[in-house]
């Protein structure tokens, strides 16, 4: 498992903070509070695809956070 870095995103109508890591093919964000299951998503043929039934809402905004980080990394 590699760890990416922390971000906070909107959620139920708060912020959360989240430690994102990718292990097995899959970015895995683990909400630091403990509350909720993690979000995991995997990229294929360039497109994301959330593994979970996460809220689409915050598998967005995941999502987004991750397109952001990349782009940084190049």
């Amino acid at each position: 498992m590699e760890h990416l870095f922390k971000t906070e995103l909107p959620t139920g109508g708060q912020t959360r903070a989240f430690d994102v890591t990718f292990a097995d093919e899959l970015y895995v964000f683990t909400p630091l509070d403990g509350a909720g299951a993690p979000v995991r998503i995997r990229r294929e043929e360039d497109e994301w695809h959330p593994v979970d039934g996460a809220d689409a809402a915050l598998a967005d905004a995941c999502i987004e956070e991750l397109e952001r980080y990349l782009l940084r990394q190049h």
